[in-house]
């Protein structure tokens, strides 16, 4: 862990990081020991929750892509 907090400056943002690195780890290992404990329940669920977490992942690219695209064009065009 201090390899990765070492370009942090401060205590208090090495704590933070530190706090949030041990937070996910937590979501990670129980969401884990959840499925040891629950394989049935997550051999049901996570099939019916492919396409919201794929939709929710790409949601964003669309009006990004969009926006390049505008700025792009609005650049090639020719000024008057």
């Amino acid at each position: 862990m201090a390899q990765f907090c070492d370009f942090l400056q401060t205590p208090g943002e090495r704590a933070l990081a530190q706090g949030s690195s041990l937070r996910s780890r937590r979501l990670v290992l129980g969401g884990a020991g959840m499925m040891v404990a629950f394989p049935l329940a997550y051999s049901i669920v996570l099939p019916a929750l492919y396409l919201p977490v794929i939709v929710t992942l790409l949601g964003p690219v669309g009006p990004s892509l969009r926006t390049r695209r505008r700025h792009v064009t609005n650049d090639a065009a020719p000024s008057n």
